[in-house]
């Protein structure tokens, strides 16, 4: 996997440049070190491209700089080296200034050229990883991404899927809402089918997985699981346009924003 690793002399890229390091593996992943200049920082970058280097050790693949505002390196960047991650180190704005300047994560979330990692605060190990699914065929990439990322640090992975009364699928639920996962496993309903083909995809990949539905709103149900499970990572996909759901990607994306916002969490949007 190809990694885009920013940085702009600051403390939080600092911080997200090391979280980023330990999912890197020599002879699977390669690195490409952008140093972001503006406001005539450069020497901090420099300072900073020289300890991220460091950490990147046998998987830096190549160096460089860009003076453009932050979002916009990272897209350019992206887009050139055709990475599979970009990496930013977010200060997480909340509130007014967030509504009134908006967030660089945020906006760099929803203008990605590929899938985002967006660190705050110091992160602990990750030893947990919980990936949001939908029903949607376009699923499969998100599995992937965790099943990835979970293999390159030996975490397990927790696999929620959401049961709302909201449908975003092509074909209404099959399963009472009040249904736990081996309960829709066991009776092989829609839901249950998916869950237990991911979870074995996830083991073949020598992933320990397990199966988790919860019932409500996708945002409420997401959020309080981030918050009451002990995650080191979060991991989801915003392009879950459904066949005949037009406006499904839309609320996918409102979704991965919300969350974005709402949580401390480290969190991969693919």
């Amino acid at each position: 996997m190809r990694w885009l690793i920013s940085t702009d002399g600051t403390e939080r890229s600092q911080r997200a440049a090391e979280f980023a390091s330990n999912f890197l593996r020599p002879g699977k992943d390669q690195a490409i070190l952008l140093g972001v200049v503006s406001n005539g920082n450069s020497d901090e970058v420099k300072n900073a491209m020289g300890s991220v280097s460091k950490l990147l050790k046998n998987t830096l693949e190549k160096e460089t700089t860009r003076e453009e505002e932050i979002t916009q390196a990272i897209e350019l960047e992206a887009q050139a080296e055709h990475v599979d991650m970009a990496v930013y180190g977010s200060r997480g704005r909340h509130g007014i200034t967030s509504l009134l300047l908006g967030s660089v994560a945020a906006r760099l979330a929803h203008d990605r050229p590929c899938s985002v990692m967006i660190v705050r605060n110091q992160p602990p190990p990750v030893k947990r990883i919980l990936v949001g699914i939908s029903l949607s065929p376009r699923r499969q990439t998100t599995i992937e991404m965790a099943g990835k990322l979970a293999q390159a640090v030996g975490a397990e992975v927790v696999v929620l899927h959401v049961m709302s009364q909201l449908a975003l699928a092509d074909k209404a639920t099959t399963a009472p809402l009040d249904m736990t996962a081996e309960e829709a496993i066991t009776n092989q309903t829609t839901e249950g089918q998916i869950l237990a083909e991911t979870i074995q995809w996830l083991n073949q990949m020598g992933v320990q997985a397990t199966p988790l539905i919860r019932h409500g709103l996708v945002l409420d149900e997401t959020l309080e699981e981030i918050e009451t499970g002990d995650y080191g990572l979060v991991v989801i996909g915003a392009h879950a346009a459904l066949q005949n759901i037009p406006w499904s990607a839309w609320i996918m994306e409102d979704v991965a924003k919300d969350i974005l916002m709402n949580t401390r969490c480290p969190l991969v949007i693919v």
